[in-house]
């Protein structure tokens, strides 16, 4: 650089300038279902993130399509960390279940990545018991 006015014209002053960006590209690396348990008997889980730079939302759901879908809601990432409970649709019974997490910032949306988990149903069965006495008494029994 040289400045110069009617009168003087200064040195040449050379400045060397770096930028660097602080902005590091969102990338899921892993997720892990109940800390990578084979199988659960709650149907609410924990899921662990391991990812690179800093996500504002994520989706999650249990199948592809689901998390493809446009209708599927961006929730808001935790700053608590990278721990998210979510519970899954169950039935009375035993089955893989599958989550898929995506996540997305100001720049970035990642692709989905999945884990799964054996999900066990304890299915318990209702009996009424009938106990006759003087007067009679049922009352049931849960087992």
């Amino acid at each position: 650089m040289q400045i110069k006015n009617s009168t003087n014209e200064s040195n040449i002053k050379i400045i060397n300038v770096e930028y660097i960006d602080s902005y590091v590209p969102l990338q899921i690396n892993n997720i892990f279902v109940n800390n990578n348990s084979i199988e659960t008997y709650n149907a609410t889980v924990s899921i662990l993130i391991e990812k690179l730079g800093s996500p504002t939302d994520y989706k999650i759901a249990e199948t592809i399509d689901d998390i493809n879908n446009s209708e599927t809601q961006w929730i808001s990432y935790p700053s608590s960390g990278d721990v998210i409970s979510y519970t899954f649709n169950t039935s009375n019974i035993s089955e893989t279940k599958k989550v898929y997490i995506k996540l997305k910032d100001a720049l970035t949306e990642t692709n989905a990545i999945y884990d799964e988990i054996e999900y066990v149903s304890l299915e318990y069965d209702t009996h009424t018991i009938v106990i006759k006495t003087d007067t009679v008494q049922s009352s049931e029994i849960t087992s």
